[in-house]
């Protein structure tokens, strides 16, 4: 996982699209000496990753996408395959960490 820094750092993260919406994946790359981000692959800002974002590890990331990926095919009623959408119930970043990624208390 990165450490917070004042400078964006490569890395993988957890972001909402639209406020109450669901978490999602995002990561931000170097590529070519240049830092890159995408949220749920599609190119995004790197400062909204980076000030934003909750850091997570890269399995989880994987995970993340491929559920998202699955969701949109297989269950588009579910949260991840509208991330711009609102959520009902609100989720904080450390209950969604703890209930869907098994992370211990942080």
């Amino acid at each position: 996982m990165t450490a917070r820094t004042a400078e964006p750092q490569p890395g993988y993260f957890l972001v909402r699209i639209v406020q109450k919406g669901p978490w999602v994946p995002a990561v931000i790359r170097q590529d070519d000496g240049q830092l890159r981000a995408a949220i749920l692959g599609n190119a995004a800002d790197v400062y909204r990753v980076w000030d934003f974002g909750h850091p997570i590890a890269r399995d989880d990331y994987d995970y993340l996408m491929a559920d998202a990926a699955w969701c949109r095919r297989h269950a588009p009623d579910k949260p991840l395959a509208n991330p711009d959408k609102p959520l009902d119930q609100r989720m904080s970043v450390e209950r969604f960490k703890r209930e869907v990624l098994g992370y211990a208390n942080q």
